[in-house]
């Protein structure tokens, strides 16, 4: 996982978003990242797909839970159109229907 991450981190794109909910939570975050077709990395370190055969193949997803309600992740990819994808994904998810994802200004 690391040698990948690495390689698109080199290579590709990478954006940092917050994903927030005012009324729901977020406590489904896992299983919709599994259910868009990443994997949790066998060392616990993100999710990922190295699928060649897959649309999100070379993105790479790790994150922090600040609250049941908000959560900071770097998004890898290795092109926008990508990365793009990965967050159209995650909207169009059973994430709670007030979920706002936008980047993160630090």
């Amino acid at each position: 996982f690391l040698v990948d991450i690495l390689a698109v981190f080199s290579m590709g794109v990478q954006e940092v978003v917050k994903i927030s909910s005012d009324l729901g939570n977020l406590a489904e975050f896992e299983k919709v990242l599994e259910e868009c077709g990443l994997e949790k990395s066998v060392n616990r370190f993100g999710y990922h797909c190295w699928k060649k055969e897959h649309m999100l193949f070379g993105s790479a997803i790790i994150y922090k839970r600040k609250s049941p309600q908000e959560l900071s992740a770097r998004l890898y990819a290795l092109n926008y159109s990508t990365l793009g994808l990965v967050v159209k994904l995650l909207q169009k998810s059973k994430l709670p229907c007030d979920t706002k994802i936008s980047l993160f200004k630090s």
